[in-house]
């Protein structure tokens, strides 16, 4: 209200203040004045007091008035000059290039130190330049068509990227902005940029990494089908070249012992029955082969399983001790291809059952549990377990850790449980202690 007040005191409105406040009082003081008397020399003398009177009157708040006025304009120099100095230092210490320039000649008026730094130039040296003396004459058409767009709408434009030409004949890219700005009282056109050649080869150097990446991908796939397509012809290879020979190893062998059991010594039908045994274990280990290829290179569906389902399934099939305690955790549920889990869980149960065989009251356990912000399955026995320093090597193909005489297996299961799981993106471990039984957990992120 008090700067509003203070606007209105300017030399036009208080002439017009005393003009109406004489007026006012010429009109109405003649009036009570020839009122009071009408002696003529005592109207005179009336009206000269009548004058003083009004000097007086009037001279204090003219004043008043002119010195509020002055102070109001001194006030208002003080805050013009503080506010161009404050805009000055935002100019010169911008982080970004920045220049003033003439919308008539295109000459330079100022720059700030940023500008300097970048292009190499004074405003000495470019006193007698035009703008486009620091950008490439390739770009000068589109120079002229933003600096016309500007000066007609009065609208900043879209940033536009130039090349610009500093004073050591480099090359650098430049993000310009053109505004129309009122600059020590006239109408100029600013010109801020930003340096963007590093990002502007960062961008191609991410856009060529790309292409090379996409093509390495595309070799890499094509690597890949032409290994999948020689795997799947070792496959057919081995179901029917190599069954071939050891089907008529164990059939002749076995035709050979019973034409001739008459004839054979025990020993020598011993060695039938070894020839027989090493053919079928030679079939069912190129079976477990053929298994493990298909489990890595099989389509996963992804759906909801009940894995405690598939373990009471899977429990059913198994020649289970009736002494053995048997505990699956009801309404176990995950997010996994149901086939391979039912070959999971056949292959970690069946080793429970068959490790734990051996055991007085065999405890069997399957379950789930958190650990952390992850949730754990497992599958425990208290069978005669390992040595915890081997938990690594049973996840290898053909890897066992003890005799066929104790406990049949090819070792061919638990590595085929390591390519289920991450397939499914988790991890499997286990934990064991010789005599003691062993545990068994798994992830899974699928």
């Amino acid at each position: 209200m008090l700067m509003q007040i203070k606007k209105l005191l300017n030399p036009l409105s208080i002439a017009l203040l005393y003009a109406i406040f004489g007026s006012v009082w010429i009109l109405y003081s003649d009036r009570w004045v020839a009122n009071l008397s009408d002696d003529m020399e005592m109207l005179s003398q009336m009206q000269t007091y009548k004058g003083w009177f009004y000097i007086i009157l009037t001279a204090i708040p003219l004043f008043l008035l002119i010195k509020a006025h002055q102070r109001f304009v001194l006030e208002s120099a003080q805050l013009l000059k503080s506010t161009e100095k404050k805009y000055e230092n935002l100019f010169l210490s911008n982080p970004y290039p920045i220049c003033v320039v003439d919308p008539e000649t295109l000459g330079f008026i100022n720059t700030n130190k940023k500008f300097i730094q970048t292009f190499g130039y004074t405003i000495r040296d470019l006193k007698n330049q035009t703008i486009h003396h620091v950008f490439a004459k390739k770009d000068h058409p589109l120079l002229e068509k933003i600096i016309r767009s500007t000066l007609t709408t009065g609208d900043q434009n879209e940033p536009i990227i130039v090349k610009g030409e500093p004073k050591n004949d480099s090359v650098i890219s430049i993000e310009l902005m053109i505004y129309e700005i009122r600059f020590q009282g006239q109408i100029t056109l600013l010109f801020q940029m930003r340096d963007v050649t590093a990002e502007l080869l960062n961008r191609q150097q991410i856009r060529d990494l790309t292409v090379h990446l996409e093509r390495t991908v595309e070799e890499r796939t094509r690597q890949l089908s032409s290994v999948n397509e020689e795997l799947e012809s070792f496959t057919y290879s081995v179901s029917h070249d190599l069954r071939a020979p050891l089907r008529a190893i164990d059939g002749f062998s076995n035709a050979i012992a019973m034409d001739n059991k008459n004839q054979l010594t025990e020993e020598s039908q011993e060695y039938f029955q070894r020839v027989r045994r090493a053919s079928q274990r030679m079939s069912q280990l190129i079976d477990d082969m053929l298994r493990l290829s298909r489990i890595t290179r099989a389509s996963l569906t992804i759906k909801e399983v009940n894995l405690s389902k598939i373990a009471s399934e899977v429990m059913t099939t198994l020649d289970v001790s009736k002494s053995s305690l048997v505990t699956i955790e009801k309404d176990i549920q995950v997010d996994a291809d149901e086939g391979l889990m039912h070959i999971l869980m056949s292959n970690l149960l069946s080793n429970a059952v068959k490790y734990s065989s051996k055991t007085d009251n065999a405890v069997i356990q399957f379950g789930k549990e958190t650990q952390g912000e992850q949730i754990v399955y497992y599958v425990k026995d208290n069978g005669v377990g390992f040595n915890n320093s081997d938990s690594n090597k049973i996840f290898k193909p053909f890897q066992r850790l003890h005799t066929e005489s104790e406990f049949v297996g090819m070792g061919i299961g638990l590595a085929t449980a390591k390519r289920i799981v991450a397939r499914h993106g988790g991890e499997i471990w286990a934990e064991a202690h010789s005599g003691e039984g062993a545990s068994f957990y798994f992830t899974l992120n699928s």
